[in-house]
């Protein structure tokens, strides 16, 4: 749930930021509206999934994105244009950003336990510090005579 959220405000923010930087001089584009549209975007993209994708099969993501337009242009009161090249911008970023995480996802993904363990001069990586086990041998050193 608190991922979701989370990428909810990063695709809100996303949303704003083009958004902001397309609408003419002196339109302010609130942040919350920003959000609601994205949400509001996902809802139609979800929906679109379950019900038309059996239908129509992969021409959904056509309605999808003419469907996104519609949702922009009307909440964040841009003209056509504007909320088409918006929505272009809004899937671009989205979509570069989903794949730049499938990749750095699948370099750590081939991480063995004993390569990167933390605290015995392996370097801690964040997706196998779970399963890292020490990279040097424990040793007893109370049994050591100095």
């Amino acid at each position: 749930m608190l991922i979701q959220l989370l990428i909810t405000v990063v695709a809100g923010g996303i949303m704003w930021f083009v958004a902001h930087q397309i609408a003419p001089v002196g339109r302010e584009i609130p942040f919350g509206r920003a959000i609601f549209t994205v949400i509001l975007i996902c809802f139609g993209s979800e929906a679109a999934e379950h019900w038309l994708r059996p239908v129509i099969g992969y021409w959904t993501y056509g309605v999808e994105f003419a469907g996104s337009a519609i949702i922009v242009m009307l909440f964040l009161q841009l003209t056509f244009w504007r909320s088409l090249l918006a929505v272009v911008v809004f899937w671009a970023v989205f979509v570069a950003g989903i794949i730049f995480v499938g990749v750095v996802g699948r370099q750590h993904a081939d991480i063995q336990p004993n390569q990167r363990a933390s605290g015995k001069g392996g370097i801690p990586s964040l997706l196998a510090i779970e399963r890292a086990r020490p990279a040097l041998p424990e040793h007893n050193r109370s049994t050591w005579n100095l």
